[in-house]
């Protein structure tokens, strides 16, 4: 955002508030996206997590994906995590030095980030329906599919298991795991561009998504699947929608239907931390 400020000429705050009305338009278009899918569409879904950090390499997270086969995004939500592994003692005192300023996050932060997400796809599903989730053998998954029951087939995937081929249950979940490492300087290994913020992270992880469903092809291979994105495979759009045409029209929650639960997310005032600073308040106003 800094060099985009300096060859914009402009100062940082005002591309932050760009990116921080782009994020929280892109939460809307992905409501109205998934309002616009056919229900056994979503029948058969993939989830699994992608560890990034936002703050410090002190404050890890678990960023959750809920994917259909064809690279499609139903949800994305963030569970804040305590650091751990093995760690030197200057590392170990830095932790209890955050933590006494910031507070520990959630014990139960992962499970109540899947269920969030999982609620919300077995809300777009037609009664009676027989829906499909694969995930990996995190114990997490597992506790919160016993809590929602209703019919839901859990398909466990060893952790070991080869995830580059393509007959790989998890194979679609890992490819976009690493277009968003590829795309996104934030989440790239031994990174200086990590999220500073969790609202920042989570404003360019929506951009991300609705640019992933609406104008990214499914495939860089073929000509044709190039030109052939995620939401065209669904029917929700004729071609690739130019960001011109995707943001023509202005959106509001009132009108879209925002959930309750991702009301933090638009308005940029979702935590890592329990008593960290929201600095991004000021932009709240615009909306």
């Amino acid at each position: 955002m800094r060099q985009v400020s300096r060859s914009l000429g402009v100062s940082l705050g005002a591309v932050r508030g760009v990116v921080r009305r782009l994020g929280a338009q892109c939460v809307l278009v992905q409501e109205e996206l998934l309002r616009g899918v056919e229900p056994e569409r979503l029948l058969r879904v993939q989830l699994d997590g992608f560890r990034t950090f936002a703050g410090s390499q002190h404050e890890p997270l678990d960023l959750h994906t809920l994917v259909l086969g064809n690279g499609f995004f139903v949800g994305i939500d963030a569970a804040p995590l305590r650091r751990s592994g093995r760690m030197t003692e200057g590392q170990r005192r830095e932790r209890e030095l955050r933590e006494r300023r910031l507070g520990r996050p959630d014990p139960r932060a992962r499970e109540r980030s899947v269920e969030r997400l999982l609620r919300r796809w077995l809300g777009l599903l037609p009664g009676g329906s027989r829906p499909v989730l694969a995930t990996d053998e995190e114990p997490s998954y597992g506790r919160v599919v016993s809590r929602l029951g209703g019919g839901l087939r859990h398909v466990r995937v060893s952790s070991r298991a080869r995830r580059e081929d393509r007959g790989h249950p998890l194979w679609r979940t890992n490819c976009e795991h690493r277009l968003l490492r590829h795309a996104r300087a934030d989440h790239k290994r031994e990174t200086l561009s990590f999220g500073k913020r969790l609202w920042g992270l989570m404003d360019r992880a929506y951009i991300f998504v609705v640019w992933r469903n609406l104008v990214k092809g499914v495939s860089e291979r073929t000509a044709e699947g190039s030109r052939t994105t995620p939401a065209m495979q669904l029917g929700l759009a004729r071609g690739p929608v130019a960001p011109e045409e995707l943001f023509r029209r202005r959106r509001f929650p009132r009108i879209v239907g925002l959930p309750r639960e991702l009301e933090p997310v638009y308005l940029g005032t979702v935590r890592a931390r329990p008593r960290e600073k929201i600095r991004a308040a000021g932009f709240n106003s615009v909306f």
